[in-house]
């Protein structure tokens, strides 16, 4: 009789486990939004999202340049953005995930550039929790000059644009 009672419980306790799983896992690979161009930004099930952001703009009338070009009151080589982050889920609110932010393109007047002249930098918060915005800041970087003219003159007076990739990744999986 005992043995008819505990395999039933076994296998409840088995699919009950791997269903849990199986949510935990899933929640923590479903990609979000493809694109955003605000400085308000939802990430869905830790998933990735993508911004555009106008460095230029952000250098408020100042001209970006290079690390130790500056001219007091003229040019900066660093603009620190803010964005809204909400890290959305259902089901599974107060899950703790890890916040990064990764440079993926720069464009000069709507031209690619190479994204290695700029940095980002200073990430403000990387813990978030599922269900909880966060106002994140982010510092960019305009880290190396241009190696020579002809790379210089794609930049030189053009609107900046960069697309920034925010991901979380989740902390704690259900087992």
């Amino acid at each position: 009789m005992k043995k008819k009672i505990i395999l039933p419980i076994l296998i409840i306790t088995v699919l009950l486990t791997l269903t849990g799983g199986a949510y935990a896992y899933w929640a923590s690979t479903v990609s979000g939004s493809n694109s955003n161009a605000e400085s308000n930004v939802t990430v869905d099930q830790a998933g990735v999202v993508t911004t555009t952001l106008n460095v230029t703009a952000e250098a408020q009338d100042k001209i970006l340049v290079p690390v130790g070009k500056e001219k007091n009151g003229v040019s900066v080589s660093k603009v620190t953005s803010s964005f809204s982050i909400l890290w959305s889920g259902i089901g599974a609110e107060g899950t703790q995930g890890t916040l990064t932010a990764t440079l993926l393109s720069v464009k000069a007047g709507g031209v690619e550039i190479d994204k290695t002249l700029f940095t980002l930098d200073n990430l403000s918060i990387t813990k978030i929790n599922v269900g909880t915005g966060k106002t994140v800041s982010l510092d960019i970087e305009f880290t190396n000059e241009p190696k020579d003219a002809k790379e210089y003159a794609k930049i030189a007076g053009k609107e900046i644009t960069m697309t920034i990739q925010f991901s979380v990744f989740s902390s704690s999986i259900i087992a």
